[in-house]
């Protein structure tokens, strides 16, 4: 079984932006996201109750994944900034 990493919304909150700002690319166009945009997303996932930034589709009420069968390239899923737009 294979597992993504999340990154903890509160760990990113505490983080100074120029740690930040490298943190997180959006998966659909391969683009570093600015600190603001990091931030922006922890301060949304954990309004919604969130513990981390989910890093796939597969996961569970707090943001984690709960496992993958196969390589997780094999997945066609949107970033977590996608997931908000949708």
């Amino acid at each position: 079984m294979i597992f993504h990493v999340a990154m903890s919304c509160s760990g990113i909150l505490r983080e100074p932006p120029e740690v930040v700002g490298a943190m997180l690319k959006d998966a659909a166009t391969g683009r570093t996201l600015e600190s603001h945009e990091v931030y922006a997303l922890a301060v949304t996932y954990q309004a919604r109750g969130f513990e981390v930034i989910p890093p796939c589709c597969n996961h569970n009420s707090k943001g984690y994944c709960t496992g993958h069968e196969s390589s997780p390239d094999d997945f066609d899923c949107p970033s977590p900034a996608q997931h908000l737009r949708d």
